[in-house]
Parts: C-alpha cells; structure tokens; sequence
C-alpha cells in the first residue's frame, strides 16, 4: 500500500518503500493482520510491489489505522516513544551481519534499504536498540540476549542514532480496533526503580 497507493510506484516489479511513505499509508489506509496475508514471501511483496495489495485484502485495511505518527530524529526520541508504548519503524540505508555475538547484537556492515521495526532499548553496560526484521525466525543466527525474540538483534546505540538520523523513522501510536495493553514493569524504566 505504501509504494503504490501512497508513492504512486506501480508497475515496476519490485519492492520496499519510502517510511514516510509508509507512515502515511498506516495512518490512511490502516493495516492488516500477518493472519491475513500469511508469513513472509519475497516473491509476494515483488508482485504486490509492482501491482499493489489485492483489494480483498486492502479493504479489511481501514479497520486498523494508526492514528498517529511522529517523526524520530534522535535516540532520546526513541526512548521516550517506546517509554510510552510506540514501536518505532526505522528505514535507513544501514547494514548489518546477520549473525548475533554473544550478546545478541549484530555489527553493522554494508548498506541495505529497508524498513525494520524498533521495539526496545537497554541502558546497562551495553547500550543499544532492540531491531525486529522481516525475514522469518531464522535470521539473523547465534545467542539472544535478555530474552530478544528470536527474529531480532540488537543494534549499539551509536549505530541506532545515526540510523535515527536519516529522518524516515516514525512512533506508532493509537492504532485503532486494538485494545490498550498494559506494559509490564520489567519491559519499562519504572521497572528499574
């Protein structure tokens, strides 16, 4: 929805978007559930690329808007974004191995435009950003740290800001058609106190 309908991309077989792009589509059109459309396929977001997402499932979209995006700029934004609740997409050109060192970070390495998906931070001795990406449950390899699932890494904070610093990440927040979750302590800093 966001290349197509948004960034006007059709017809080109390819895929991937601008996140702006992207953060207007989700506050616009809305989202669907992974139920919906089924695990991830490369050959799928080729063809929905080119084409556009099939309208049964466009549709069923505008059930689930968020209602709002925020541009985030620096990792202090970040932090109070997910303090309060709201994952934060991040499209940058960063790269990374995808093989996780024994405390389950990734180095950076390369250039790679894609759109992954903030969804937390640590302040010990090793700061850094919890990073979901979008290829199965398989990548990147090697150990987790402090209970990352297993489609994660984490990325140094340093790495994140200048990742940040490309002005196409955005907090999600409201989404509508969803109940409000209560954030567990220990997933927050009032479960450092």
């Amino acid at each position: 929805m966001a290349r197509v309908d948004i960034g006007g991309q059709r017809g080109s077989f390819s895929d991937g978007a601008v996140g702006a792009w992207a953060a207007k589509a989700v506050s616009t059109i809305g989202t669907v559930d992974r139920d919906l459309v089924g695990p991830y396929d490369g050959q799928r977001a080729k063809s929905w690329g080119a084409r556009g997402v099939p309208d049964t499932i466009k549709s069923q979209a505008g059930q689930h808007k968020v209602t709002t995006v925020s541009l985030i700029q620096t990792y202090e934004e970040l932090e109070d974004a997910l303090a309060n609740g709201y994952p934060v997409t991040v499209c940058s050109n960063q790269g990374f191995t995808l093989q996780r060192d024994q405390d389950g970070f990734c180095r950076p390495k390369g250039s790679w435009g894609h759109c992954m998906l903030i969804v937390g931070v640590r302040a010990d001795s090793r700061p850094g950003a919890c990073i979901f990406q979008s290829w199965g449950s398989e990548m990147p390899s090697g150990p987790l740290g402090l209970d990352q699932p297993p489609n994660s890494f984490w990325a140094e904070r340093d790495v994140v800001s200048s990742m940040l610093a490309m002005q196409d990440s955005w907090a999600l927040s409201q989404f509508e058609g969803y109940p409000g979750q209560v954030i567990p302590d220990h997933w927050s800093y009032r479960g450092f106190a």
